[in-house]
């Protein structure tokens, strides 16, 4: 008779132990985010713990900025008043655009592979837009346009924006 309590015992020990495990991966399989893209709504459950910090996005809007970490890479998240993602923005090391440009690329680097395709937004930073649909934006001087962007200027930071 022990040996069968026994026997059932660690029948039903090993059953809890699997589903345990099943519960507990599917539980972050379901908890991980998809990589959020313009015109996402914010997902529900960040709606409300901004830090009612706003990012200009561009010479005259703002926006409620996010901010979320998706594959070890930092991104900011501008959203409006719908709650829907307008602008994405990120200044992290180990971002690369699908052209292989990151923080560290140079205004040469990137004129030789993109072409003089400059823009300017007055109080706001110089930009050139590349394929991959993010800018790379540069500024100089204290209102960011001051001069031309330099051969040697570095990226200040990548952007997405929804107009």
């Amino acid at each position: 008779m022990k040996k069968r309590i026994t026997k059932k015992v660690w029948i039903n020990r090993k059953r809890h132990k699997i589903l345990m495990l099943i519960l507990i991966f599917s539980f972050f399989q379901c908890s991980q985010l998809k990589k959020l893209q313009l015109g996402d709504p914010l997902p529900y459950k960040f709606k409300g713990r901004g830090n009612n910090t706003y990012v200009l996005t561009s010479p005259s809007s703002a926006s409620l900025i996010y901010k979320f970490k998706f594959a070890g890479i930092k991104y900011k998240y501008g959203v409006n008043e719908k709650g829907i993602i307008d602008y994405i923005s990120t200044v992290d090391p180990d971002f690369k655009t699908e052209e292989g440009f990151s923080i560290s690329s140079t205004f040469s680097e990137i004129t030789k592979k993109v072409g003089k395709k400059l823009r300017k937004e007055r109080g706001w930073a110089y930009f050139i837009p590349l394929k991959s649909g993010w800018n790379a934006a540069f500024a100089c001087g204290r209102h960011m346009t001051d001069c031309y962007p330099n051969n040697n200027d570095k990226v200040r930071f990548f952007f997405k924006r929804s107009w």
